[in-house]
């Protein structure tokens, strides 16, 4: 744990190396434990469509996260093209970040989705002067996740960094295999295909030279944007929890580095309609097998949740994550999984027979789910 780290650094300036040969000693001591195990028992990544292994949890499951800056590691990767690896394929490759001016109000959107609504506009330094970043569409090339300038007890000035003056796009409709200078035009991705059909593809060496030209890329001076919704702002139009009374079923996440940024609620909500009536999409239903945008998946997101937190107006939103369960003789799964299978079915609640996404929990052993 943390903690631990911190209290072996103190050993460690107290009585040099010889706290670290103390702490092998006592480790050694200890009966044994499966790494692996432990591992998988706290794995809990973002994630925002379900796959094979596991389901997207939703804000309205227990232990639902809730973040407090509008934007991730993945958002930025996507801003940049990338189709995979760091982050996956949620989302449009190239998505930009969108600033519109609405009544007095800057409302920050990733694509169409509104993010947060801020009552002053995003402002960089140039030459000296701050200058606003005006309404238009922006390739987000760096994201810290936290709220402000602070990480630990130091504070930095690059946690969130914009393209401005050139955007990264993409033309993966044009399958004729040249480059047009906007990312994809290897003649390989652009006749790549799934089951015999085109699918996108994308190259995003062309975005990373240009968040890599210094003249162009902008730190904004707030850093990641804020969590906010003027009271004024009209609700109706979002999907949105009231968690102001729920103090004691809320835990501040890793306080000592992100401060208070990052939330849990240890409780599932009885009901999963928004504080407008609206049924919240179960977001397990966001399947990664969606390739040609036919329906919710990984190219057609649900929109935001927002959260109330207790306090003064202050806000989050919801963080989806990947949920893994375990399945032991000690403390067995019963329907072996097949309640996960369900709610993730491209059928919806029928009996799942084609559509499927998630794997049953009822699997064979494997280096990667055996007890040693």
């Amino acid at each position: 744990t943390w903690e631990e780290i911190t209290a072996l650094e103190a050993q460690i300036d107290a009585d040099g190396n010889k706290a670290l040969a103390n702490w092998v000693s006592d480790q050694v001591q200890l009966p044994p434990t499966s790494h692996r195990a432990f591992f998988r028992r706290r794995l809990n990544p973002r994630s925002v469509e379900s796959y094979q292994y596991g389901i997207t949890t939703g804000p309205c499951d227990a232990n639902a996260r809730f973040r407090r800056f509008a934007f991730t590691y993945k958002d930025v990767e996507l801003s940049r093209g990338h189709g995979g690896g760091i982050a996956g394929s949620t989302g449009h490759p190239y998505t930009p970040m969108k600033i519109e001016t609405v009544g007095g109000n800057t409302v920050v959107k990733f694509g169409d989705d509104i993010r947060t609504v801020l009552d002053q506009p995003l402002q960089y330094v140039e030459d000296g002067a701050n200058v606003t970043l005006t309404d238009g569409s922006y390739t987000l090339c760096m994201a810290e996740e936290v709220v402000g300038l602070e990480i630990g007890e130091n504070m930095y000035n690059y946690q969130f960094q914009v393209l401005v003056g050139d955007l990264c796009t993409s033309s993966f409709t044009n399958r004729g295999g040249s480059d047009d200078g906007k990312g994809d035009g290897s003649p390989s991705s652009e006749v790549r295909k799934v089951n015999g059909s085109l699918v996108r593809s994308y190259d995003s060496s062309q975005c990373n030279a240009k968040c890599g030209d210094s003249s162009k890329v902008k730190r904004i001076i707030t850093g990641n944007p804020e969590i906010k919704l003027p009271e004024s702002y009209d609700m109706t139009t979002l999907s949105w929890l009231d968690m102001s009374d729920l103090s004691s079923e809320l835990v501040n996440l890793n306080s000592d580095r992100t401060h208070d940024s990052v939330w849990l609620r240890t409780t599932a909500l009885d009901v999963c309609d928004d504080e407008n009536g609206d049924a919240i999409p179960d977001p397990a239903g966001l399947a990664n097998i969606d390739y040609f945008s036919t329906g919710r998946g990984k190219y057609n997101l649900d929109r935001t949740v927002f959260a109330k937190l207790p306090g003064t107006n202050k806000w989050a939103i919801h963080d989806p994550r990947a949920l893994f369960n375990g399945n032991t003789l000690d403390e067995p799964l019963m329907d072996g999984g097949g309640g996960y299978v369900k709610r993730a079915s491209r059928d919806g609640d029928s009996i799942p027979a084609t559509g499927l996404v998630v794997r049953c929990s009822s699997a064979e052993r494997t280096v990667f789910n055996e007890e040693p």
